[in-house]
């Protein structure tokens, strides 16, 4: 018998194997419990008193051999103590029923090559609470002996070796074992666990839930899911992963769900059980990127991942109060599930981060929205329907994609005019602005503002090597910048939405939150340095220069100008510090081009900049950025009338990138001008 496996059993004597109910040990029922037969008040009266007992039995599944406890506390402690080798279960009989309360699952290997044994705990019925304590109060005994095992490890190490075993971090010295209780024990008890490293360890410790708790205590805000990974949302594309409470349903809920394993293992459910649920379950199972996520976990999983049923609430009980989910923002800006998974073991979370940026998930958010979209209000709904269509024209071959895309935004582009949408309209038909995005590098050819002209193929790989590492350095996909660069975007929508997929990458590298003002304006001012090095890298290889870029070569009054029209082009709205300053800028602007230039750039009349700012994009943008100065700042000279019909004709640069409702005016502090827009 293995060392792990003790515990003092029930008050029966010597320990002899328990026969288990067949209702333990068949195969899990898919129907729901109404079609179950039911035991009545008289069938009760009927069971002898000593069959009616309650008590848990731990069984090893090789040996056969098996523990009695009357005490759920007992009984979670020597499962956890038990040989997970053995792939020990726990059975929960009360009177003439019996479920199977735990098991041991293997969740593919460790790093040690070694199978990865993850024992699953219950969180459906009343002795349920009492079990996870007693198997989480043995598993901190255990923990602690371990770290401590592992601390005198550099001690007690052989003459002469003392420097170089004390040298390396307690993660070097212990198992993978313990590595995966660490975690196990960090999602339950983050600051008991963060309090045992505290005391034990030494060095970065292992595991992303560990570290994310050991983090959250030195910074003093430990919470019950630090552990999770986001993934924070941008505007309406954005998924996130998270933990969320939940009540088990009143009646059993069937749902549409995804299994792998020899052992048919729940991979994860999808909330209901419908055409559209089954859809996602076939085309996830369909594609390469989630079945290696699952593979790389669970054994066999190439060979019997698949669709299938599962019943919250059925003869496997229910899922737990508190799950890891994959939530999608609604247009209406509330959180609604689309993925949640049965526990947060190593596979559930691996899955989880696959599913938080997978194409697959994201497309079929977007067709929800559609779906669920009411058509009273046409711009929502026609952005719904471009964002749903990219989305599935994304999971094509990338040299299908340019056509169809182009096709899409004629047919948006119509639809937009019928409706007399004029904003959407412009969107649709304007250029993209910036350089990067407005460039194509093609074999033999780099085209800038419709001007091509032919490069080496030494400058054509020197331009492509510098976008791609510029990019993956701030957590850009290296890979995108490279298909983009082969066509550009077709419009000033595709670019915006290139934009705020590039901010919210970045925000997910540099783990920043998109829903928090300051983060979001972190995140954009990351991935502008990026665009302004991609454009200075463009324009050297091209041989031209464009003002917005390099704004202190034009004047103080045009630099200012240029700061406000980033400011708006990243966060949609900008201000100057107070209505005095904004009124001097107009005096200035007033005095270096006319009199009568603020309401020409309003009117979409630029000519007066073109001697200094030769691109028309540019000065649309500048022009654009102080209509939106004007709404907060009257002083700039322009009546609301004219600012309601500049509205009309200039487009947002990237009114999405904003949450609703967090939308800020911001504020920058230029040297070249010595201004704070």
């Amino acid at each position: 018998m293995s060392k792990e496996w003790a515990g003092e059993p029930a008050a029966r004597g010597e320990a002899t194997p328990v026969p288990v109910p067949t209702a333990a040990v068949r195969a899990p029922e898919v129907r729901p419990l109404a079609q179950r037969p039911q035991t009545s008040g008289a069938d009760l009266e009927a069971i002898p008193p000593e069959s009616r007992r309650e008590y848990f039995s731990v069984r090893l599944t090789h040996s056969g051999e098996a523990r009695e406890f009357t005490d759920p506390r007992e009984a979670g402690a020597a499962f956890f103590r038990a040989d997970p080798a053995e792939r020990p279960s726990v059975t929960h009989v009360d009177g003439n029923t019996a479920r199977t309360m735990a098991r041991t699952e293997i969740h593919g290997r460790n790093e040690a090559g070694e199978p990865r044994h993850v024992k699953s705990l219950p969180n459906s019925h009343a002795p349920d609470a009492a079990f996870r304590t007693g198997f989480y109060d043995a598993m901190e005994v255990s923990i602690s002996e371990r770290l401590s095992n592992a601390d005198r490890g550099a001690e007690v190490s052989p003459k002469g070796t003392e420097h170089a075993v004390s040298a390396r971090t307690t993660e070097a010295r212990i198992d993978a074992q313990l590595k995966d209780d660490l975690e196990t024990y960090a999602g339950a008890r983050p600051e008991r666990a963060a309090a045992l490293w505290a005391e034990h360890g030494e060095g970065p410790p292992p595991g992303l839930q560990f570290q994310a708790a050991v983090n959250s205590r030195e910074e003093g805000m430990v919470r019950a899911d630090a552990g999770v990974p986001e993934v924070v949302p941008a505007h309406q594309r954005g998924v996130t992963l998270g933990v969320e409470l939940r009540s088990p349903p009143d009646e059993p809920k069937r749902e549409t769900a995804i299994y792998a394993g020899e052992d048919a293992q729940l991979i994860l459910s999808l909330g209901r059980n419908d055409s559209q649920t089954r859809r996602l379950a076939d085309d996830l199972v369909a594609d390469p990127g989630f079945r290696k996520a699952v593979a790389a976990h669970v054994p066999d999983a190439e060979e019997t991942l698949g669709r299938g049923d599962f019943i919250d609430g059925g003869s496997i009980g229910h899922l737990p109060d508190r799950v890891l989910t994959v939530t999608a923002q609604t247009r209406e800006g509330q959180s609604a599930t689309l993925v949640q998974f049965p526990d947060q073991s190593v596979v559930s979370r691996a899955v989880a981060n696959h599913l938080s940026e997978s194409p697959v998930l994201q497309a079929f958010a977007a067709e929800e929205r559609v779906r669920t979209q009411d058509w009273r209000d046409p711009s929502a709904s026609l952005s719904a329907w471009v964002e749903a269509t990219d989305a599935r024209i994304g999971k094509l071959p990338w040299d299908a994609q340019d056509d169809l895309r182009k096709e899409m935004y004629g047919i948006a582009a119509e639809a937009a005019a019928a409706f007399g949408l004029d904003r959407e309209k412009a969107s649709f038909d304007a250029a993209p602005r910036s350089t990067l995005y407005g460039a194509s590098l093609h074999a033999e050819t780099l085209t800038l503002g419709g001007e091509a002209k032919v490069l080496t193929p030494e400058s054509r790989e020197r331009v492509r090597e510098t976008l791609t590492t510029e990019a993956e350095a701030i957590g850009i996909d290296p890979a995108k910048i490279t298909r983009r660069l082969e066509t550009g975007a077709v419009n000033a929508r595709q670019e915006a939405g290139w934009v705020q997929s590039d901010i919210r990458e970045v925000a997910s590298r540099h783990r920043l939150d998109m829903g928090d003002d300051d983060d979001r304006s972190q995140a954009a001012k990351l991935v502008d340095r990026f665009y302004q090095k991609a454009a200075d890298t463009l324009r050297e290889a091209h041989g031209t220069e464009q003002v917005l870029d390099r704004a202190p070569d034009h004047g103080r009054v045009l630099g200012a100008l240029a700061a406000l029209a980033k400011v708006n082009a990243i966060q949609g709205a900008a201000s100057f510090k107070s209505d005095d300053q904004a009124r001097s800028f107009a005096e200035d602007l007033k005095s270096e081009f006319g009199q009568g230039v603020i309401r020409d750039l309003a009117a979409g009349r630029t000519e007066a900049l073109a001697k200094d700012v030769p691109n028309p994009a540019t000065r649309a943008a500048m022009a654009e950025a102080l209509v939106s100065a004007a709404k907060e700042h009257p002083g700039i000279g322009l009546t609301p009338a004219e600012i309601e019909a500049a509205g009309q004709r200039h487009v947002p640069r990237a009114e999405a990138l904003a949450p609703e409702g967090k939308r800020q005016p911001q504020r920058i502090h230029t040297h070249s001008t010595d201004r704070e827009l």
